[in-house]
């Protein structure tokens, strides 16, 4: 802008290197031919830094997408150490009564009181049998009930948690907020260790219960099962 004016002088420059020039004030001096040419230089010059900038940032975003793109498609969830010891102390818990069981005398209970050197009829070797299998799926289906109860319950106190947490945040302070955080990370694991342990339960309950069928048909005391009928 030229002084008290409103205003400016331009210059218009085209590919095939004609300007137009329009200057407000008659009376100035008209720049040069070769002014104006190094000018056109210079925006040739910046124009095409401004392309090449303009091709490298998109290079980069392309790269930046592709990084992203593999990423979401290869995540792998690490586990924290605290949590490997916790989860490594409740399998602890589960081997230890699957030991206890083991050293269980699973026929005793059932076996009728014999004298001497009497055996069992066919009839009360299978009525043993049965009554034994039948109590260790009562064991396998009441463990399961108690794990799932233990985890609807907790369920339940979470979705409880998040309830009273999306009414009060508003008022709560960052103490607070961050004493929730834990809490719904807490809850979280236990939900977790509960749904894995109710997994590998039901998946070890048949085994288990045709590994028992398996020795009461290979245990002496009921040996008449295998005489025919």
């Amino acid at each position: 802008f030229g002084e008290n004016l409103i205003t400016n002088s331009s210059r218009t420059f085209h590919k095939d290197g004609q300007s137009q020039i329009v200057q407000v004030n008659a009376l100035a001096d008209r720049p040069q031919p070769s002014a104006l040419l190094e000018e056109y230089q210079a925006l040739l010059l910046a124009e095409k830094d401004c392309m090449a900038a303009i091709r490298e940032s998109e290079w980069e975003i392309s790269e930046i997408i592709k990084l992203r793109t593999n990423q979401e498609q290869n995540i792998s969830l690490e586990t924290p150490y605290y949590d490997i010891v916790r989860i490594k102390a409740e399998e602890s818990e589960e081997e230890e009564e699957d030991e206890k069981e083991s050293a269980y005398d699973y026929l005793s209970p059932f076996l009728p009181n014999l004298t001497g050197m009497q055996q069992l009829s066919r009839e009360q070797a299978l009525e043993v049998r049965e009554k034994c299998l039948k109590a260790l799926k009562d064991r396998l289906i009441e463990r399961a009930n108690i794990i799932q109860a233990r985890l609807d319950e907790e369920s339940a106190a979470l979705a409880k948690r998040q309830q009273s947490f999306n009414r009060d945040r508003d008022q709560m302070t960052a103490e607070e907020e961050e004493e929730y955080e834990k809490a719904v990370e807490e809850s979280m694991f236990r939900i977790h260790i509960l749904e894995k342990r109710l997994k590998r339960h039901e998946e070890q309950a048949l085994h288990k219960y045709y590994e028992l069928d398996h020795k009461l048909r290979s245990d002496t005391r009921l040996a008449s099962l295998l005489q025919p009928v």
